[in-house]
């Protein structure tokens, strides 16, 4: 599976996720995760949600959702 795949795969598991979140998750840099996730959302395959304090970064960062 490749990064984008696993990275669509675990927000579909996890919505309402943050990029940290993610990378932590799948193992993955932050910068690999977020670059992922901005291909998959210019592809229709992923939406922006609102800010929330991250689990993982301790800040307000913005969250992924599959589209509906």
């Amino acid at each position: 599976m490749d990064q984008a795949s696993a990275v669509s795969r675990d927000v579909h598991d996890n919505p309402g996720t943050t990029a940290p979140e993610v990378a932590k998750r799948l193992n993955l840099k932050r910068t690999e995760t977020v670059q992922a996730l901005l291909d998959l959302e210019e592809a229709g395959k992923m939406v922006r949600g609102a800010p929330r304090p991250c689990r993982v970064a301790g800040i307000s960062i913005v969250t992924w959702f599959p589209p509906l």
